[in-house]
């Protein structure tokens, strides 16, 4: 019988540990299995353990010796490929800071994310590609 993703995610989220070092857009995924694509319901559960994930990697970068960002990247069609992404300056390309070339931070709470994000806690984009939508949620 396959384990429940939720459970799993859940177990990634409480068991995280930021590594001292280098990150180029490192990133990590909850729902590998798209569990969260049965239901808006589902996909929540699993955006509001990416909060949790978040909050967790920024309190643990605080002691890293050099400057940091963070954010989570929601697919509202394809939750398989939410993310929560950790970049710091790195030796493999010279794209530190990453600039979120695209991304429009001037919008509405879109559906998805409406009773989970706290907007005086979060900033939320939006960024289109062909048919596409992607939503980047990152700390104020």
């Amino acid at each position: 019988m396959k384990k429940n993703q939720l459970n799993e995610a859940k177990q990634k989220v409480e068991t995280f540990q930021l590594e001292a070092g280098w990150y180029d857009l490192w990133h990590i995924h909850l729902d590998m299995s798209g569990q969260g694509k049965k239901s808006i319901t589902e996909h929540k559960k699993f955006i509001l353990l990416f909060l949790e994930l978040l909050n967790k990697i920024e309190k643990q970068a605080k002691t890293l010796n050099s400057p940091w960002q963070s954010f989570i990247v929601i697919e509202p069609n394809d939750s398989s490929q939410d993310a929560v992404y950790f970049h710091t300056p790195n030796p493999n390309s010279n794209n530190f800071p990453y600039e979120f070339e695209g991304v429009n931070w001037e919008i509405e709470t879109p559906f998805i994310l409406e009773g989970i994000i706290n907007n005086d806690k979060y900033i939320i984009g939006e960024y289109h590609f062909e048919n596409n939508v992607s939503y980047f949620v990152k700390s104020k």
